[in-house]
């Protein structure tokens, strides 16, 4: 016995659908750098490349030079001085979510 009879269809609307593909070719920054000679190149875009691995990921200014210690461990994540407003405001590392006991600055030589 079917009480409300078939359900009702919604309302189709009038949708626009986008052409979107996928690229043909996916470039990757690295070994385009590292083809190009140096004479073509820019000054300063190589060594931007091999440096933003190194960039704080809280401020994007700084390079991560924080260390946030907990037991045997330490992980670097970010610049020195958010790491020290973050073990302020959180006490806890952002890596692993363990209590940090102190931050430390990382000086490489």
């Amino acid at each position: 016995m079917e009480f409300f009879g078939s359900k009702p269809r919604p309302k189709t609307k009038n949708v626009k659908r986008l052409n979107v593909s996928k690229p043909k070719k996916e470039y990757n920054i690295l070994e385009d750098s590292q083809k190009s000679s140096p004479s073509n190149s820019q000054p300063g875009v190589s060594t931007r490349i091999e440096n933003s691995n190194n960039i704080c990921n809280i401020c994007y200014i700084m390079p991560k030079n924080g260390v946030f210690n907990h037991g045997k461990i330490g992980h670097i994540y970010c610049c020195y001085t958010c790491a020290k407003k973050l073990w302020r405001k959180s006490n806890k590392c952002p890596l692993c979510n363990v209590r940090i006991k102190f931050v430390t600055k990382m000086i490489v030589v």
